[in-house]
């Protein structure tokens, strides 16, 4: 079966970050990215959450380039299978991200 993807796609295993964007205190949990498009990724949870489609996240990815370049963005939940979380990017108001936009070229 054929992918309907409209971005381009990374196999990734990438270091990241997330937290409810909406809970009272700041808790940060640690993901892995094991893919990666400008509108969004796919994180492997070390532990299952107790998240809902449409909840709303902040994401810290580390790439490995060699710059080590840190992408934060606003994300929502769209799809939740076991540990595996997949998120929309929020659409951003200044513009596109240089340094992902080649990240994602060269891995894909």
């Amino acid at each position: 079966m054929k992918e309907r993807r409209l971005a381009k796609r990374a196999k990734t295993s990438l270091e990241a970050y997330y937290w409810d964007s909406s809970a009272p205190t700041l808790l940060i949990k640690r993901a892995r990215v094991v893919d990666l498009s400008l509108g969004g990724c796919c994180l492997l949870l070390s532990q299952e959450e107790t998240f809902n489609l449409g909840n709303k996240i902040k994401l810290s990815i580390r790439l490995d380039d060699d710059k080590r370049t840190k992408i934060e963005r606003d994300a929502s939940v769209c799809n939740i299978k076991g540990n595996y979380v997949n998120c929309i990017f929020a659409p951003r108001l200044h513009g596109s991200e240089p340094e992902l936009i080649a990240y994602i070229n060269a891995h894909s």
